[in-house]
C-alpha cells in the first residue's frame, strides 16, 4: 500500500533566527499581467503560491525570462495547453528594470533543505507556501522577495517580489499579447510548451 504523503512542514519556528541562503539579482525580469492592472501590480488577493495570508504585504510575480513568464501565468491548470483569444487580449508582457540590486531569498537547489523544505514548497498546494513566505518576509533582513524554480519548466527561475521592492524596480511594457507586432515572439514562445489559441466559437 503507498503510504500517503504527509503535507509539507511549517516554517520553523526559529527561522528568524537562522542565517537564510540570500542571492542578489539585477535582472531584467519579465511579466505577463492583465492590461487592467499596473505592471507593478502587487497583488493581496491570497489566490498565489506566495501570497500574503492576511493580506499584509502584496507580491508581484515574475520570471528571469519571457518563457518562464508565459508558463507561470498561462500554465496554472496543468495539462491544458491551449489559452483563450480573450485571455491574450487582456494582456500585456512587460519588462522588469532593476534600479538596485535585489536581495532575494534563494529557493533553487540544495537551499530548500537547508530551510527545513522541499520542492512542495514551490509546486504543491498554497497554504503552506503562504505562510512560509510571510515567515520569510518578516526575517530581520528584510528581503526583498523569493527566487524559485518556474513548476513548468524547471529550466526557468520565478520570482516573488514583495511590495517594500517597489522602490527598486521599474517596468517598460514591451507590447500588448494581441498586437500583431507581437506575434513572432508569442508564436516562439507557445510553440516551445506546445500551447495554442482557442477562439470564441464560430456562431450558427
Amino acid at each position: 500500500m503507498a503510504r500517503r504523503l504527509r503535507r509539507h512542514p511549517e516554517p520553523p519556528r526559529d527561522l528568524a533566527q537562522r542565517t537564510l541562503p540570500l542571492i542578489r539579482l539585477t535582472g531584467p525580469f519579465y511579466r505577463i499581467h492583465r492590461k487592467s492592472h499596473d505592471a507593478l501590480h502587487f497583488g493581496t488577493s491570497g489566490l498565489n503560491r506566495f501570497d500574503a495570508p492576511q493580506g499584509d504585504f502584496g507580491v508581484l510575480y515574475a520570471a528571469t525570462d519571457v518563457f518562464g513568464a508565459f508558463v507561470e501565468t498561462a500554465g496554472h491548470r496543468t495539462g491544458v495547453r491551449f489559452v483563450q483569444s480573450s485571455w491574450l487580449a487582456e494582456r500585456a508582457l512587460s519588462e522588469i528594470v532593476v534600479r538596485e540590486a535585489l536581495l532575494l531569498v534563494n529557493l533553487r537547489g540544495p537551499n530548500l533543505a537547508r530551510l527545513g523544505a522541499d520542492g512542495r514548497l514551490v509546486a504543491g498546494e498554497h497554504m503552506i507556501p503562504q505562510r512560509w513566505s510571510r515567515a520569510l518576509w518578516s526575517h530581520p533582513r528584510r528581503v526583498d522577495g523569493l527566487s524559485y524554480v518556474v513548476r513548468h519548466d524547471l529550466n526557468r527561475g520565478g520570482l516573488a517580489l514583495f511590495s517594500r521592492a517597489r522602490r527598486k524596480i521599474r517596468a517598460r511594457l514591451i507590447g500588448e499579447l494581441d498586437d500583431p507586432a507581437m506575434g513572432r515572439r508569442l508564436s516562439a514562445i507557445m510553440n516551445r510548451y506546445g500551447f495554442g489559441v482557442s477562439g470564441p466559437p464560430s456562431p450558427p
